[in-house]
This record gives C-alpha cells, structure tokens and sequence, in this order.
C-alpha cells in the first residue's frame, strides 16, 4: 500500500481513538467513556462516523468494502439504515465511496437493510 495512502487511512481513523483530545470531525466525544449514560447514542454516534469514512469517495469502493467485510453494522441498528441506503442508492450519489462496490458488498447491505425493513401483512 503506498505510503501516502496508508497516512490517509491513519488520518481517518484517528477519529475512532478514545484517547484523543477534544471533538474531531464535528462530534463531540465528551462523555463517552466507559460506563456513561452518554453510551445509549453510541450506535448513532457511530453511524455518523462510518458514514464520513465509507462515504469518503477518495479511496473508492476500498474503504466501504473495508466497512461492510469487517463492522458489525447490524450492531449499529437502526442508525446504520441512512448509510445502509446511501450505499445503495443507484450510482450512490450521496456516497461516493461506495461507487464501484463489488457483487458480495451490495449483498450484505441488502441482506441487511432486509433485516431492518418490518414485515407487511
């Protein structure tokens, strides 16, 4: 993996250490430690962050594909449904980084947004 890419992907994932001083990408992680109140938005708060990360259409269908193969998002339910359908939207216009998605990728999404979608008598 080239060097300069490997420092995006870092850059990006920053924002996932816990550790880390001070709001990044406009979330405000106060109050997130273990065992906080705070804890009952983590699923939202995650969602949001996934979607900047796969959405992300500078290293495109790579990232999102990352995402899909290796997050739990059916952990996130239901705040993983808005980035669930951006991903597959037709051309993904609000996703860029989900443009090029392989067969199995668009699969799981729709194998999970089927999860999501209640039932009709």
């Amino acid at each position: 993996v080239p060097e300069n890419t490997q420092k995006e992907v870092k850059q990006s994932l920053a924002i996932l250490d816990p550790d880390a001083a001070g709001p990044r990408d406009g979330i405000d992680w106060t109050g997130l430690q273990a065992g906080s109140a705070s804890l009952k938005n983590y699923p939202t708060i995650l969602a949001g962050v996934l979607d900047g990360i796969a959405c992300d259409g500078d290293n495109a269908p790579y990232v999102a594909r990352g995402i899909i193969a290796n997050v739990r998002l059916e952990e996130v339910d239901p705040a993983a449904m808005p980035l669930i359908n951006k991903m597959l939207a037709p051309g993904a216009p609000d996703c860029p980084g989900a443009v090029g998605l392989d067969e199995e990728s668009l699969a799981k999404l729709r194998e999970l947004k089927q999860r999501y979608v209640p039932t009709q008598k």
